[in-house]
């Protein structure tokens, strides 16, 4: 069985796709159980938003619970543009596996996401120098990796070129550069037990062919819209909910724009959880957003995904939501455990980094989460409304 730790709930999300696609049995989790009828375990810490203390203490409550003879492979998830903690995370699973090195390829090369010299790319242009610049969460204010690992030379961390030798050196961390496809199977090809590999989604791909797992061609269980009620909530600083509705123009979706930061915050997100329940009485599509306004402050930011979560834990007390659409990693986290749900079962994948998810502890709803910065993909809108050609 294949382990992973992944930092955020899109992350495991991700890599539970690439498993499917391998043919692979996925267990998603955000508590750690054994599970013998998976072949892989993804467990979502939920750390990338976390302070370093915080995200620290969860690692390593999760690793007393883990033993490590379960898996016979463990891959650490990062961000591919290294948001999070990355360098703490990865020490800590070093400080238990002391006779080991870790090899970190962040890099998604399929997304024309590279290192190279030492530097940071995104579709050609240094990070600091692209949208992720104004992530509210995480900017890019630099695009050396040691500045985005926030280390420096002097620390365990040693960039390699490709076409070097992994030194195994113990308790290094060794940062693979890549600029396309043929590097991440040259880094996948010298793993060995020496080393703990952690990046991003691309890296885990390889390094399944690379052990010899071959992918296959399943067909996608088609999603039955229109009957059952379903509900997107936009948690991403990248969503656009006016978007998701002229897609579904032909359904009259209802959007509920909340406002955040007002005086009496509980008032708002009841109102805001009443109005999600009244439209599924008149509608099976509801869009659940935030209204953007730059005054909002950092406080008031951190706390969305909490205040969407609530909204949703109540709507769903009240009335059935069969689909439920996500975007945003972090919202998702927080959403799924404040309602409690810890088990999901990947049932078919619905585009890069999306899956689609049957909730084990609630198997009358399926959730698909999608990171911010991805594109629904123009199959899924199709088969919500049923029609041939890209809306």
């Amino acid at each position: 069985m294949i382990g992973v730790i992944a930092d955020d709930f899109t992350g495991a999300d991700e890599l539970g796709g690439i498993a499917i696609e391998f043919g692979m049995k996925v267990k998603i989790q955000t508590t750690f159980t054994v599970d013998h009828n998976a072949d892989v375990v993804i467990i979502d810490t939920n750390t990338r938003s976390k302070t370093t203390e915080e995200a620290a203490a969860v690692l390593n409550k999760l690793l007393e619970s883990i033993n490590p003879d379960v898996f016979e492979f463990l891959y650490k998830k990062v961000d591919s543009v290294l948001r999070g903690h990355v360098v703490v995370e990865l020490s800590i699973l070093l400080d238990n596996h002391p006779k080991k090195s870790a090899l970190l390829v962040p890099t998604n090369p399929s997304q024309n996401r590279t290192i190279s010299n030492g530097v940071y790319f995104v579709n050609g242009k240094p990070l600091h120098k692209t949208l992720f610049a104004d992530d509210p969460e995480a900017p890019a204010q630099a695009s050396d990796i040691y500045s985005l690992l926030h280390a420096g030379k002097e620390d365990d961390i040693v960039i390699l070129e490709r076409m070097n030798r992994i030194p195994k050196e113990e308790r290094k961390i060794y940062v693979g550069e890549v600029t396309n496809g043929s590097a991440l199977n040259y880094w996948a090809d010298q793993l060995d037990e020496s080393i703990i590999a952690a990046g991003a989604a691309d890296f885990f791909e390889a390094i399944l062919a690379s052990q010899g797992y071959s992918q296959i061609q399943h067909s996608e269980r088609a999603i039955s819209f229109g009957k059952h009620n379903t509900l997107f909530v936009c948690g991403s600083s990248l969503s656009e909910p006016n978007r998701i509705a002229k897609k579904l123009s032909t359904k009259k979706p209802q959007i509920i724009g909340i406002e955040i930061g007002d005086e009496n915050m509980d008032c708002t997100l009841q109102a805001a959880a009443q109005e999600v329940i009244n439209y599924f009485k008149t509608t099976n599509y509801v869009i659940l957003s935030v209204k953007k306004d730059e005054s909002y402050t950092s406080k008031d930011i951190q706390n969305i995904p909490t205040w969407l979560a609530s909204i949703v834990q109540v709507a769903l007390d009240a009335t059935k939501i069969k689909e439920i659409f996500i975007e945003g990693g972090t919202t998702a986290s927080e959403m799924i455990r404040m309602i409690g749900w810890s088990q999901f079962h990947p049932v078919n994948k619905i585009g890069k980094g999306m899956i689609r998810m049957q909730v084990t502890d609630n198997l009358s709803t399926f959730v698909t989460v999608k990171p911010g910065s991805y594109k629904w993909p123009d199959d899924l809108w199709r088969q919500m409304l049923g029609i041939q050609d890209n809306p």
